[in-house]
């Protein structure tokens, strides 16, 4: 990442779910940051590590960095975990976090792009797990927070696991988000 590139972020703090989780991005989903996220989800992995660089300025201090999952079948279509791989190198930069994958997706959802807040909402609805027990600060980490669906229900499943304080944090955020 460039000076000028560093510069271009906006970070934002938000609210989702009728304000009951608070979330934190980099920037809007917007310029280099959303084109360098989609090259990354089309199978660019070396957009990884500025991305991370992104990332790693502005995640919350400590705690554990919880990836919203994606569904095996898009893992193999690109041929890695995108969540995955990005939290791995966030730590990387960040010794004072630590990953956990954890959360599932246990049944089948479709592609959330072109849908609207409800469609998306009962899309996700009941489509993530933990597959371990949580505890302590959780931050799940998503590409893009655009209504909020995916990760209201991805802290829902921490919750569930026993996560008490959940954060959730994005890469970028779309002008829609919190509308659920």
């Amino acid at each position: 990442m460039c000076v000028k590139c560093t510069a271009e972020l906006m970070p934002q703090s938000f609210h989702i779910s009728d304000g009951r989780y608070s979330c934190h991005c980099v920037g809007a989903y917007d310029g280099w940051l959303r084109d360098a996220i989609i090259r990354y989800k089309s199978g660019a992995r070396s957009t990884v590590f500025g991305l991370a660089l992104a990332a790693a300025a502005h995640v919350p201090l400590g705690g554990t960095i919880v990836p919203i999952p994606s569904s095996a079948a898009k893992i193999h279509e690109r041929g890695y975990d995108t969540m995955g791989l990005l939290s791995r190198q966030i730590a990387k930069l960040r010794p004072d976090v630590e990953v956990q994958p954890v959360l599932r997706v246990m049944r089948p959802v479709v592609d959330q792009v072109g849908l609207n807040a409800r469609e998306r909402r009962a899309n996700v609805a009941g489509a993530f797990r933990s597959a371990a027990g949580l505890s302590g600060r959780i931050v799940l980490i998503d590409d893009v927070i655009t209504t909020g669906a995916t990760m209201s229900e991805g802290m829902r499943a921490a919750e569930l696991a026993g996560a008490k304080e959940v954060f959730g944090f994005s890469l970028c955020a779309g002008a829609n988000r919190g509308y659920l």
